[in-house]
C-alpha cells in the first residue's frame, strides 16, 4: 500500500501578470505604470532609509501617472497594492 501525503499548495505567479514602470530612471520625477487591471492603487513610495515620500497618482488611458515632485536623486521603493490585497514592491530611481 502506498500512502501519498502531498499536498498542492497555488503559488500565484506574479511573471505573468509583470509591472512595467518607465522611464526608470527618471530625471523629471515622474513615472508611468502600464495598467493590467491588477493594481488597485500606489501604497506609498519611500527611500532606502523607510522615510515616506510625497506623490500624486492620476489615471490615464490604460496608465498611471506617478509624480514625486520633492524627491532629491537616489534610488525608491514604489509599493503597490494588487487586486486580491497583496503588495508588490517596485525600484525606482530618480537621476
Amino acid at each position: 500500500i502506498k500512502i501519498d501525503r502531498t499536498q498542492k499548495v497555488n503559488v500565484k505567479n506574479t511573471a505573468q501578470n509583470p509591472i512595467h514602470v518607465y522611464p526608470n530612471p527618471s530625471s523629471d520625477r515622474t513615472f508611468f505604470i502600464k495598467e493590467n487591471g491588477n493594481i488597485k492603487n500606489v501604497s506609498r513610495i519611500f527611500d532606502c532609509l523607510g522615510r515616506d515620500i510625497q506623490f500624486r497618482v492620476q489615471q490615464t488611458a490604460g496608465e498611471l501617472k506617478i509624480e514625486v515632485d520633492h524627491a532629491v536623486p537616489g534610488l525608491y521603493f514604489l509599493e503597490l497594492t494588487l487586486n486580491d490585497n497583496s503588495k508588490k514592491s517596485v525600484t525606482i530611481e530618480i537621476i
